[in-house]
């Protein structure tokens, strides 16, 4: 890197190469251009060589291809080294949103007569806009299957929100551009929320389900993958370790409906089904693995007899053994949670920030035991279980 590009870097970017790269990788990610957008970019700073209608930039950008951000990012990477006012055009230009970085740019604010922000409107970052069109049916200006008349009821009740206020119409008056300009004016976690309580609408009200399972997944996977980044720290940890272990339609609905109340952010409400589910997943290992266990156990005896039963068939070492041991307790406790403090009965629950402590607790147990079981006896999934006694 030449000395004239270092002086033109934020000092902090200077003294922090990690940092740059992060900065640099964000930006890439984020960068909402289209076609138009490069090809003036690529004029206004003589880039045409670089950037024309045939470069791979634009063809992965046309069709949509993965290969798209590695494109964008490998440009950003030269420009660093070759051109860095156009590196700082890309950075301050609204279209970025690079906000992860926003406060270290200062040095960049100055005002000259090439980097001028050209319009003051927003645009959701181009994966984040896929996603949410994907999983709403956004692409011809519609929202599930909405009326005007019902999406405005639909966040009036839900959210005690008015989508027909003005500030929402700067993009246009369809459903999906109201939408796109909530999701762009209004709080990161409010935004969530209703992502979240639509994804809900959308399986359970409109119809709007694919029938391919796969395909379904993949879309979920794509929305709340954003959702994760408009929620930060606060989303929950642990998911993951709540699948489907075996072919069965009632354990599919139960991990679906965990899901659903995890999704829309109601944690102390699916406590008993957590224990439901950590009670099926613990009588399906111990069954699998040569134990057995009557229907009246509760979920802490047969978690007992199961890590008796990796004691005598496993070499576990002694941290390992204390380990595992300790979780009975921990699952002993949570059969009192079940009872007493979640709607398995009529109960009180439990606050919100403690029942999504105690799901990631459950939930890095559900993880330990499963790594501990497939370590030490494979794939637990291809042995057939044997029914309860």
């Amino acid at each position: 890197m030449s000395n004239s590009t270092k002086q033109t870097i934020p000092q902090y970017f200077q003294s922090n190469p990690l940092e740059f790269g992060r900065f640099k990788a964000d930006l890439a990610t984020f960068l909402n251009f289209d076609e138009s957008d490069w090809m003036k970019f690529s004029v206004r700073f003589g880039l045409q060589g670089r950037i024309s209608e045939n470069s791979r930039l634009l063809k992965s950008l046309r069709f949509r291809d993965e290969d798209y951000e590695t494109q964008v990012l490998l440009l950003i990477e030269w420009l660093a080294v070759n051109n860095i006012v156009a590196l700082r055009y890309l950075a301050l230009t609204d279209s970025s949103q690079c906000f992860l970085h926003k406060e270290l740019l200062n040095p960049w604010e100055e005002p000259d007569d090439i980097v001028q922000k050209e319009s003051k409107k927003k645009f959701l970052p181009r994966k984040a806009e896929a996603a949410i069109d994907d999983a709403f049916e956004m692409h011809g200006g519609y929202v599930l299957n909405f009326s005007d008349a019902t999406m405005e009821r639909w966040f009036d009740e839900e959210f005690s929100l008015d989508l027909g206020q003005e500030k929402y119409r700067r993009l246009g008056g369809s459903k999906a551009k109201r939408l796109r300009e909530f999701i762009l004016m209004e709080e990161p976690k409010l935004v969530a929320r209703v992502l979240k309580r639509l994804w809900i609408y959308r399986i359970e009200e409109s119809g709007c389900r694919k029938q391919d399972e796969a395909e379904e997944e993949n879309i979920r996977n794509k929305l709340f993958e954003y959702i994760r980044h408009l929620e930060g720290d606060g989303h929950i940890s642990g998911i993951d370790a709540i699948e489907v272990f075996q072919e069965c339609d009632t354990l599919n609905e139960l991990v679906a409906s965990i899901h659903r109340d995890l999704e829309a952010g109601r944690i102390a409400a699916g406590l008993d089904r957590l224990h439901t589910y950590a009670t099926k997943r613990f009588s399906y290992l111990l069954t699998s693995r040569g134990g057995s266990f009557t229907r009246d156990e509760p979920l802490h005896s047969r978690i007992g007899k199961y890590v008796k039963l990796l004691e005598r068939e496993a070499n576990l070492n002694e941290m390992t053994k204390k380990m595992l041991k300790s979780n009975i307790g921990i699952f002993d406790q949570f059969n009192d949670v079940r009872n007493n403090h979640s709607l398995a009965h009529d109960n009180d629950l439990v606050r919100e920030e403690e029942a999504k402590y105690m799901f990631e607790c459950i939930s890095a147990a559900l993880i330990f035991f499963k790594a501990i079981d497939e370590a030490n006896f494979g794939d637990a999934q291809e042995i057939v279980q044997r029914p309860e006694t």
